[in-house]
């Protein structure tokens, strides 16, 4: 795949949260996975992809990240390993952002 996604992530973060070494998943993690779990963070928050809000936002990236490793980790839904669910924390990480959202929105009306 040549067509590359833009992220708020790189790819060199992401790898290093998974551990990875080896270039073979860098492609998928990188098209896939990565704006996969971005989409469906800042999906969960609001409808505006784009905000501001999101860039260098440590909640948001730690929320990605989980939800990234999980869906990487269990990216095969036929196995005889155990599948993990979604670790708990993003549920909590989800909501504090949906918290500091409606704050940061309030605040940046005022200032229009």
């Amino acid at each position: 795949m040549t067509n590359e996604h833009k992220t708020r992530i790189d790819l060199a973060t992401a790898k290093e949260h998974l551990k990875l070494e080896h270039d073979e998943d860098d492609s998928i993690i990188q098209n896939i996975y990565l704006p996969a779990a971005e989409q469906e963070i800042v999906g969960a928050v609001t409808l505006e992809y784009e905000s501001p809000f999101f860039d260098d936002n440590a909640v948001f990236k730690i929320a990605t990240l989980l939800l990234l490793s999980s869906n990487y980790e269990n990216r095969k839904a036929a196995s005889l390993q155990k599948q993990n669910e979604v670790p708990f924390a993003l549920i909590s990480y989800i909501q504090r952002l949906r918290g500091d959202y409606k704050k940061w929105t309030l605040k940046n009306s005022q200032i229009e």
